[in-house]
């Protein structure tokens, strides 16, 4: 589906959506997503707002904030600048970790997700399968879908595909 952009360790293709998202920003999530337990599916319908960890040049660790733009069997996906430090550092070390967390009345709730990142360009039919629709999320306006599918399409933007998931803790904690 994707033409990968570097040789990463993934040999095979990536699944192709399973119930493609609406909108960009706008995945619907079925309960087992993407290997992801039902609590985890929850968070990232309450918030898609993430932070990716990964290493810099040195090895030391690094955080990015990112907004989840689809799960789809066996990957989280996120878009950033093909030319970004985070890219960089992710061709050198494709180990990452997604922090999920979101905040209520009722609790913190959150997860962390590890996995291998894979960069790669979309093919046409992916770009549609990923933007078909207009946003179906208030805080991202249908101009920026539109500026961010045209990027993709340009090069000057990638896919993050996060993928081999393991949760690696999922709890709500009740503040009193």
């Amino acid at each position: 589906m994707s033409r990968e952009v570097d040789a990463l360790d993934h040999a095979s293709e990536p699944a192709a959506l399973v119930h493609p998202p609406v909108a960009h920003g706008s995945p619907q999530l079925d309960e087992g997503r993407a290997g992801l337990p039902a609590p985890v599916v929850a968070l990232l319908e309450a918030t898609r707002d993430v932070v990716l960890f990964g290493r810099d040049g040195e090895g030391s660790p690094v955080g990015w904030p990112m907004r989840t733009l689809a799960v789809r069997d066996g990957a989280m996906v996120f878009t950033t600048y093909a030319a970004s430090a985070k890219v960089r550092h992710l061709r050198r070390d494709q180990r990452v970790c997604v922090l999920i967390s979101s905040s209520s009345s009722e609790g913190t709730s959150w997860a962390s997700i590890s996995g291998l990142a894979r960069v790669a360009h979309p093919t046409p039919a992916e770009l549609d399968e990923l933007f078909g629709g207009s946003s179906s999320d208030e805080r991202v306006p249908t101009w920026m879908a539109g500026s961010v599918r045209q990027r993709l399409a340009e090069g000057k933007r990638v896919l993050l595909e996060i993928s081999s998931l393991r949760c690696q803790g999922v709890e709500v904690a009740r503040w009193t």
